[in-house]
């Protein structure tokens, strides 16, 4: 990436970064998931990032489409000059962007002993919660951590900080470099799209960490598993591991959770504290308000 790139990069990023820092602290994260993969998880130090485009086609594409409108909605408003031909290049870029990035996001909770969590990721009950210490993982994994964003209105606001700052850079810009623009604008754009949800799903209480993979990355690649997911090495070389303990599924029992410690020993997390879910089983039943 030249200086250029580089410099335009940075300039859309600071209209949106201040959304992508936790509202409130968020210093441990939890990872619901299944014993034999919280396991290997231990064992490997990796994390798996699952390709976005694997996800519910519901969540992104209905955001990628409400961008598109938003974008012509803009164009509308404040007239052709001087940058309505930015503004519906960018429209027509959210189904086909210049970048071709791909995503992968490693799906995460601020909520350490959550029924929804519990439910719909951890195994029904029976899995564990492995948690993270945020400012122990790898400092040199470029992902970002991003809290998902739920309110339609601040989804809108943020994607009208992103717009706000294209307009100004598309009228400050050499003519020279203003091509560098829309391509940046798109890939940002799609990285918003990898942190929004719906509103009914806001009891996750989700973050993701999200990689983004395209041709022309100056980062290095990261390991690939499978075709669609990507390994996160969380655990720096020659640094203490982000994952602190482990809280044990309503539904365990201590015969189960006797061969987990036994597993964590193989793992090389004999000393890693193990705690119990305080959740009420019956609030794993409980339907959705």
């Amino acid at each position: 990436m030249n200086s250029v790139n580089t410099r335009i990069a940075k300039d859309l990023w600071d209209s949106i970064a201040s959304h992508f820092q936790f509202k409130e602290p968020a210093r441990y994260l939890a990872h619901y998931t299944t014993a034999t993969a919280a396991t290997q998880i231990l064992q490997t130090g990796q994390l798996w990032a699952t390709d976005t485009a694997t996800f519910d086609p519901r969540h992104v594409e209905g955001h990628r489409q409400l961008f598109a409108a938003e974008a012509v909605r803009l164009y509308r408003k404040t007239g052709p000059e001087p940058n309505a031909p930015f503004r519906k290049a960018l429209s027509d870029q959210f189904s086909d962007p210049v970048l071709a990035p791909r995503f992968f996001a490693a799906c995460l909770s601020v909520d350490t002993d959550s029924p929804h969590m519990w439910r719909t990721y951890g195994d029904d009950g029976n899995g564990v919660a492995l948690i993270i210490d945020s400012q122990l993982v790898n400092r040199d994994l470029k992902v970002i951590a991003a809290p998902c964003i739920y309110a339609p209105s601040a989804q809108l606001d943020l994607f009208a900080n992103l717009m706000e700052r294209c307009d100004a850079l598309s009228v400050s810009l050499p003519a020279e470099e203003r091509a560098e623009l829309l391509p940046h604008a798109t890939a940002l754009a799609n990285m918003l799209l990898q942190a929004y949800k719906h509103l009914y799903l806001s009891p996750e209480r989700e973050c993701r960490y999200v990689y983004m993979e395209h041709d022309g990355q100056s980062y290095p690649r990261l390991d690939a598993p499978h075709p669609e997911r990507r390994a996160l090495p969380l655990v720096g070389a020659g640094t203490t591991s982000p994952f602190v303990c482990a809280v044990s599924g309503p539904r365990r029992t201590d015969e189960i959770d006797a061969d987990f410690r036994e597993r964590l020993c193989s793992a090389g997390y004999s000393n890693m504290p193990v705690t119990s879910s305080t959740v009420d089983m019956a609030s794993l039943t409980a339907s959705e308000d």
